[in-house]
């Protein structure tokens, strides 16, 4: 149920018992705020070459971060929106290599593009992870496969996780227009 309009600008309760640690003594924390929310985001600024509509997609999935503080739920929607940026960042690099502006391939696609075409390095993005065939795991594939659940309806709700998937895109983003020298 939406918020009443009382409570329409009030923190989602869900940050009230929200705390971050101040230092290395676990015993020294204070309440969050909606500060640490923007300090947060401070850092995922975008290279100058990123297209001005990337560069939009992803000022909308920090605006849905920073409106968290509001509606906790939105922090789902800013992955989602991030994985939304991505995708466009690799779509137009995509149409201006083919110089087809109609081409629509998938993320996988998209991604396995990037890969062969050298403008991600695959093995940078590849962190161990003991028990799977090759010994590990790919950030590339684990973002396809996390876009693909929320995008299929699979809903999620995990605060830590999503910041860290505003970041890998981030960083892709900008791997895919690096920043000239």
């Amino acid at each position: 149920m939406p918020k009443s309009k009382d409570e329409f600008i009030a923190p989602d309760p869900r940050w009230d018992n929200h705390v971050i640690i101040e230092s290395q003594d676990p015993f020294r924390f204070r309440f969050s705020g909606v500060d640490d929310l923007f300090q947060q985001i401070e850092k995922f600024t975008l290279n100058e070459g990123v297209p001005v509509k990337v560069q939009s997609q992803f000022d909308l999935a920090l605006n849905l971060y920073l409106y968290h503080w509001f509606v906790y739920d939105f922090v789902t929607l800013a992955e989602q929106q991030a994985y939304a940026a991505l995708e466009a960042a690799l779509r137009h690099r995509y149409r201006e290599e083919t110089g087809d502006q109609n081409a629509k391939p998938m993320l996988k696609k998209l991604l396995d593009h990037a890969i062969a075409k050298g403008w991600l390095n695959g093995p940078e993005y590849e962190f161990p992870m003991p028990g799977t065939p090759s010994g590990k795991f790919s950030i590339l594939e684990m973002i396809r496969m996390l876009r693909n659940n929320l995008a299929h309806g699979n809903f999620h709700l995990m605060q830590a996780g999503s910041y860290d998937a505003l970041e890998y895109c981030r960083e892709i983003i900008n791997g895919l227009f690096p920043q000239h020298t």
